[in-house]
């Protein structure tokens, strides 16, 4: 049977902290060395009654989250959209407005981060190129080779593709990438390349995906030389872009640049892979409707993408993929408004989710600002993130299961695939979490029950919070801490007796 959030809350607050394995854990922060670092650490046992909080250093004070405030985003579409929930992308044929006329294409996103996502479509053996192939091919199969236009609706987010307090100097980078209704390729160009002929040529570079406008507005400025120091610029407000500084050896692993207004990124690249497949399209254009009205006339699908909840939840904890947390924000945004998702209303979303699962937990310290952690204005607590892990830990069978699942696994997978040293009877599911001075780690520390194979399991949750580390501390410091915190934990309640 599951808990009431009220109860819940009540053991996040009243039961006390084992005091001497909170000694163990202050011990092991005194010891690295944190200067000022401010640190929040919080544990709790995962019990039928309740969690029942086990260490809680300084657990009640607002700190940066960085990529942490993705188990909160996640757990907010888990609730509100529910496990079988799928994304989906249709291309249609709209006929023709007036008797004969040529028809137009209508491509409707639903803010699916996987569509045209490498990682996703690798798992189903194909590629974006691949993705984009089929959809020609579908057109081609209407048997109609002229096309009045191709009409793009993204209107189920808004039109702010960039959080303001994203770092300015980063949104070329791929984790800062725009976020739009229609999303294709994480939102970004690959670009590889290669030595040219001789010293000081100009290297090769290779696109993708690539249309002839973006080539015409990019220029080749890097040169071939003794080093690999190439970077690549783009204008803020348009995709211009210039390929800078030296090459020496071929790139095996493409450069991933953001691109400009990514839903008509998209469109002009499949009106140009149209085109090269003997099918020509008359315009590229946006369709100003909201998200549910009617566009213009009836359209017959002739195509469809699906993305299944699953599959974006590992992209955005396990892989901790920015883009897919921001959609799902944005998403439920939509879903709770009925307006266009905007960072503004999926931030009001997840805080109305984090009333209901806590009731009575004060959230006046807390912030929402974006939904991936990338903005530095972002707060939470280190106990509303156990909080937040119990009660996704509560929810049914499917949905709790696949919150786990999404996580990284300490010394196997995603973010933590190489991290685990000291920690030998635990499993440990957990979403890592780093920006400018910031660092964090927060998910569920999995024991055989009463430490004895074949019993079922113990679970703890526990969030790891530090702010304000400055050099000569760096992340990798500051991990090393984290890690010996999970240690001690592992040591300590793998330990305890069975009648725990």
């Amino acid at each position: 049977m599951l808990r009431t959030p009220a109860a819940l809350l009540a053991t996040l607050f009243c039961l006390p902290a084992a005091a001497d394995l909170e000694a163990e854990v202050r011990e092991v922060l005194a010891a690295g060395g944190l200067g000022e670092t401010v640190a929040a650490v919080c544990v709790a046992r995962l019990t039928p009654a309740g969690p029942e909080v086990i260490v809680d250093l300084d657990a009640d004070r607002p700190l940066t989250p960085a990529s942490n405030m993705k188990l909160v985003t996640t757990a907010a579409a888990l609730d509100r959209l529910g496990p079988d929930f799928a994304f989906e992308t249709t291309l249609s044929v709209v006929p023709a407005a007036a008797p004969g006329g040529d028809p137009s294409l209508r491509v409707v996103g639903s803010g699916d981060p996987g569509f045209g996502d490498p990682e996703l479509l690798r798992e189903a053996g194909l590629d974006p190129e691949d993705l984009v192939d089929r959809w020609v091919e579908a057109v081609k199969q209407t048997g109609t080779r002229r096309f009045a236009s191709l009409r793009v609706d993204d209107s189920i987010f808004d039109r702010q593709f960039v959080h303001p307090d994203w770092p300015e100097d980063q949104l070329n980078r791929w984790y800062c990438a725009e976020v739009a209704g229609l999303n294709f390729n994480d939102n970004c160009i690959d670009v590889l390349y290669a030595p040219g002929p001789r010293a000081g040529a100009p290297p090769v570079v290779k696109v993708f995906p690539l249309y002839p406008d973006l080539l015409a507005m990019s220029t080749n400025r890097a040169r071939t030389g003794t080093e690999d120091a190439f970077w690549v610029s783009r204008a803020a407000d348009r995709n211009a872009f210039t390929f800078r500084g030296s090459v020496k050896d071929r790139r095996k692993d493409p450069v991933y640049v953001t691109v400009h207004d990514p839903p008509l990124f998209f469109a002009r690249y499949l009106a140009h892979k149209l085109d090269e497949a003997g099918v020509s399209v008359g315009e590229v254009v946006r369709e100003p409707t909201a998200p549910g009205a009617a566009s213009g006339s009836a359209s017959e699908a002739i195509h469809r993408v699906r993305s299944t909840l699953a599959g974006v939840l590992d992209r955005t904890n396990r892989d901790s993929q920015n883009l897919f947390a921001e959609t799902l924000l944005k998403r439920l945004g939509h879903e709770a408004s009925g307006e266009p998702g905007s960072f503004a209303n999926g931030a009001e979303a997840v805080r109305g989710f984090l009333g209901r699962a806590m009731p009575g937990l004060d959230l006046s310290g807390v912030v929402i600002a974006d939904g991936s952690g990338l903005a530095s204005t972002n707060r939470l607590t280190a106990r509303l993130l156990v909080g937040v892990l119990a009660h996704a830990a509560e929810a049914e069978a499917p949905a709790a299961e696949l919150y786990r699942r999404s996580l990284a696994e300490l010394g196997e997978s995603g973010t933590l695939r190489r991290r685990g040293e000291g920690v030998e009877a635990s499993r440990v599911f957990a979403k890592t979490g780093y920006i400018a001075r910031v660092s964090a780690l927060s998910g569920y520390l999995v024991l055989p029950a009463a430490g004895r194979a074949g019993e079922g399991e113990e679970v703890y949750a526990f969030s790891m919070l530090f702010n304000g580390f400055r050099p000569p501390l760096s992340n990798r410091s500051v991990k090393r801490v984290q890690d010996a915190v999970l240690a001690v934990l592992d040591e300590r309640l793998s330990a305890e007796p069975a009648s725990r």
